[in-house]
């Protein structure tokens, strides 16, 4: 007899409100995602398009200078030292592929990550990972060198893949 009462048109009208809702709710809502393990897990970033958009000048006589960004992700308070990985997208002096921090492959460069053009060089170095959770034990922090020849535009979005939800913030030290 439900079966019959679920036919019902008016039945059928709520029934198909009530997935439209909730299929709307899932697109709204921050992406979870899991693998295979099981492991939930959530990817924290912020709404802004890029986290850092600065020019770094180069001061004479200083033929290099050198800039720090920390990456911070404080969780949400639903678990304590959350397991993180951090993933930043670093473009000097545009936003294209080209752009793009990666491995060198030229020169006295290969293997390094960094960017070169023809009156520019970046290279990053030191990526290290802080004890800032035994002070809390929800934030995680990086900090990383930037080490640049020329005057630079630097571009840099930051994701962290939490266990947890929280926020997320990228800043020049």
């Amino acid at each position: 007899m439900s079966e019959e009462i679920n036919q019902l048109p008016c039945n059928v009208l709520t029934d198909r409100i009530r997935t439209a809702r909730r299929l709307t709710n899932e697109l709204k809502s921050r992406q979870r995602l899991s693998s295979i393990g099981g492991q939930l897990n959530y990817l924290v970033e912020t709404e802004d398009e890029w986290d850092v958009n600065q020019t770094f000048p180069t001061t004479p006589p200083f033929t290099y200078e050198q800039k720090t960004l920390q990456l911070t992700h404080t969780g949400d308070g639903k678990q304590s030292f959350p397991i993180t990985m951090p993933f930043i997208d670093i473009r000097i002096n545009g936003t294209a592929d080209a752009n793009r921090i990666d491995y060198l492959f030229t020169g006295g460069f290969s293997g390094e990550l960094g960017y070169v053009n023809g009156s520019n060089i970046v290279l990053v170095s030191n990526i290290i990972r802080s004890v800032a959770h035994i002070e809390n034990e929800l934030v995680d922090r990086w900090t990383m060198l930037l080490t640049y020849q020329g005057s630079i535009t630097c571009r840099a979005k930051a994701q962290v893949m939490a266990s947890c939800d929280g926020s997320v913030a990228l800043e020049v030290l």
